[in-house]
């Protein structure tokens, strides 16, 4: 003989697992020169893979060719996980990678390697020096008789030998028509029994009930095999895949895919179980489900991790075609794959096609991608797609030139349709330039789990059950950004300042409160005017109104408050906009008449000084220097006179004083009342109109006069915004 053959026997007898008997799972060739060979067989030993033969071309015309068959193994106590049931020998190149065979769907075996193997389709005579015969090998996963494959191995006996086109009579030499010795495939089985499923499937209400990893083999297999004979299924999980007793038994994940050749039509009901799997396969689309058509997943997680050495492996569904629909599913698991990977869906669909993902989120991490990958999505051409409430908290790992976006990428010809983009990314991530292969009109917003300080904060109430913030825009535009991104909708928003302790901030917001921080709001209630020693003395009421469980249950939208804060710092308020106007005219901030020519305004868009009439004060938001002269002349947090030079910034309030008397003047000082919810008096300002400035650090009796220096008689005064007993 011109070979020695390598011949592999599994000893079952030996094995010591708790499952006993040693399956095959998954098959693939590799061939080309010895350097080609042996860089794709290192490669797949690393994912799992055991070499079978080391060469079924030895002794053939081409001496530097080599052709090798791998295979993957796992244990079992006898049910079927998804195991190859059969092989087949085919002579005639394929139009496709599958055919029928005697009622059996059989898939190509895949193939890698030297570029003239892969041309040949694997062909096992290919390179060999006569070309006249094609040797192609084809499995199924089909269980027909409840045994699997525990073995395949090669020798010289023609006896018991599979045979050529499924003639299992005479054994086929691998070799035929070359120049090599005589290779003859065998194989051994054992019982491997598959498991029953309830429910036809065949409408939403008698679905496929799934409820173990087992159940789930069986129902890949016959999706795959088409044994179902209504076009479309529909399936519901009762438990966790694997379930509590398979974990027990040892079984982790499942490892086999539904639609892993021919897309199927599905309608997926999660029923808020999980699938762990660890699905490691050499299809473009590797994943739990890895082509559908027309299809629906909701109320799902995937959890484990998906390998593959082809193109859009992804965590749910590997290749979209028709429209797919995902729904409130969460996925987990990690994503290996060398290009355009995806962490929910690998390949998004082409022209004519459609993909919708609504309130669904990913985790995991997608690594070892060396051009692009996507967040959601790895990759599409001229797809309509539609994102609503979508997150991205995972995170990459490329390889040297990997490239990625954290929602998702397409081919740069492609002319993607986006119909909504309300997709989120966590700023953790960084938004990578793409150039054309970006997604135009995608939006995708960076959120943090905290609000950002000194921005107007967008809540985000994310699918994962927390809440997120981004910096939505400048405060100039965000009601204009709200009524073209939003109309109509509930939103939820947050604005940041900049307080001083003990210095009122004047605001006016577009939202509904109910919960105030830091602080305690204000509500102007009037002016009065009192003669004191023969002078004129205005006093500003202003009541607490901050909300409350018993009294104020949330603030009103629009109207300008008072706001004393306790410390020092950044505070932030927040709430709701129920429902976002079409046209931004109909923002309209309130006006709070406080009676005697005294108004409280509030502002949305701000306004400058050169359009108001009468006497105005505002809070400085940045020192104010004169002009002419380069005087500092206030300084943050205080109150100014509004001059032509002035203006009043969005989202806050301000003072103005119209005096209806036509020779009155603006008066030198006007105190402020701070008044409780019982009507007690708790601080007093003086407010110094030439300067703006605000004094609280004084002494005040219990009606709110100042008083020159600190008391001493015995009674109840107001210091520094506190009552003092003195005794």
């Amino acid at each position: 003989m011109k070979k020695s053959i390598l011949f592999i026997l599994l000893a079952l007898l030996m094995n010591t697992s708790v499952y006993g008997t040693r399956y095959i799972t998954d098959l693939l060739l590799i061939g080309g020169t010895w350097d080609e060979v042996c860089q794709e067989e290192k490669k797949f030993q690393q994912q799992g893979w055991e070499t079978i033969n080391k060469d079924l071309n030895e002794g053939c015309g081409e001496s530097t060719d080599y052709i090798y068959l791998m295979a993957k193994y796992e244990e079992s106590n006898g049910v079927n996980y998804g195991y190859v049931t059969d092989v087949l020998l085919y002579t005639s190149e394929p139009d496709i990678d599958l055919l029928e065979y005697k009622g059996t769907v059989y898939y190509l075996t895949p193939y890698f390697g030297g570029s003239h193997f892969r041309n040949k389709k694997g062909n096992l005579n290919s390179h060999t020096g006569d070309n006249s015969d094609n040797i192609y090998l084809f499995y199924t996963k089909t269980q027909k008789d409840n045994k699997a494959l525990t073995s395949i191995y090669f020798n010289d006996t023609k006896s018991g030998a599979v045979g050529k086109n499924g003639n299992n009579n005479e054994g086929y030499d691998l070799n035929s028509g070359a120049r090599g010795s005589y290779i003859y495939m065998h194989t051994t089985s054992a019982a491997a029994t598959s498991a029953s499923l309830s429910g036809s499937g065949s409408s939403l209400i008698d679905p496929i009930l799934i409820s173990s990893a087992a159940e789930w083999a069986t129902l890949s297999s016959k999706i795959n095999n088409c044994d179902y004979e209504n076009s479309y299924h529909y399936v519901r999980l009762t438990s966790d895949i694997p379930n509590q007793s398979e974990k027990a038994a040892g079984k982790t994940a499942v490892t086999n895919m539904v639609g892993d050749h021919v897309s199927t039509w599905i309608f997926f009901d999660g029923n808020d179980h999980t699938i762990t799997v660890n699905i490691n396969n050499v299809i473009k689309g590797t994943a739990p489900f890895a082509r559908v058509d027309n299809s629906r997943f909701e109320n799902l997680t995937i959890d484990g991790s998906v390998t593959s050495t082809e193109h859009h492996a992804a965590g749910l569904i590997g290749v979209c075609e028709g429209t797919a629909i995902i729904q409130n599913c969460h996925i987990s698991a990690d994503v290996n794959s060398p290009t355009y990977a995806g962490g929910i869906v690998g390949h998004g669909g082409n022209l004519g096609h459609k993909l919708i993902m609504n309130k669904s989120y990913y985790d995991g991490t997608i690594s070892g991608f060396n051009n692009y990958a996507g967040g959601l999505m790895g990759w599409c051409d001229d797809v309509e797609l539609l994102i609503a409430d979508c997150l991205f908290k995972g995170s990459f790992q490329p390889g040297r030139t990997g490239q990625y976006h954290p929602i998702a990428c397409k081919h740069a010809p492609s002319n993607v349709t986006v119909t909504a983009g309300d997709a989120y990314y966590l700023e953790t991530v960084s938004l990578m330039n793409i150039g054309s292969n970006a997604i135009p009109g995608l939006k995708a917003t960076r959120v943090s789990p905290s609000m950002i300080p000194g921005a107007v904060n967008q809540q985000f109430d994310a699918p994962d059950g927390n809440t997120y913030y981004s910096a939505y825009c400048a405060h100039d535009d965000i009601l204009k950004q709200l009524v073209k991104d939003h109309p109509g909708e509930k939103v939820s928003l947050s604005f940041d300042f900049s307080v001083t302790q003990d210095l009122p901030k004047m605001i006016c917001l577009p939202i509904k409160m109910s919960n105030i921080q830091n602080g305690t709001l204000y509500q102007l209630t009037g002016f009065r005017k009192e003669t004191k020693d023969g002078t004129d003395v205005w006093t500003a009421t202003f009541y607490d109104v901050t909300p409350d469980q018993d009294q104020i249950p949330y603030t009103e939208p629009g109207v300008p408050y008072l706001f004393m804060p306790d410390n020092t710092g950044i505070v932030t308020f927040y709430g709701d906009i129920d429902r976002v106007p079409q046209d931004v005219d109909e923002f309209e901030p309130l006006q709070m008449d406080a009676g005697n020519g005294w108004t409280l305004n509030g502002v949305f868009a701000g306004v400058s000084g050169n359009y108001i009439n009468g006497y105005l004060y505002k809070e400085a938001n940045a020192s104010v220097t004169n002009k002419s002269t380069g005087e500092l002349l206030y300084k943050l947090n205080i109150f100014i006179k509004i001059d032509r030079d002035n203006t009043i910034d969005a989202f806050h309030a301000y003072v103005s004083y119209c005096p209806q008397e036509t020779d009155a003047s603006i008066p030198s000082m006007v105190l402020i009342d701070l008044v409780d919810k019982n009507g007690n008096i708790t601080a007093v300002g003086t407010v110094n109109t030439a300067t703006g400035e605000i004094t609280i650090d004084r002494w005040y009796s219990i009606d709110g006069t100042p008083l020159m220096e600190q008391p001493t008689e015995p009674g109840i005064y107001i210091h520094n915004g506190k009552k003092i007993a003195i005794q």
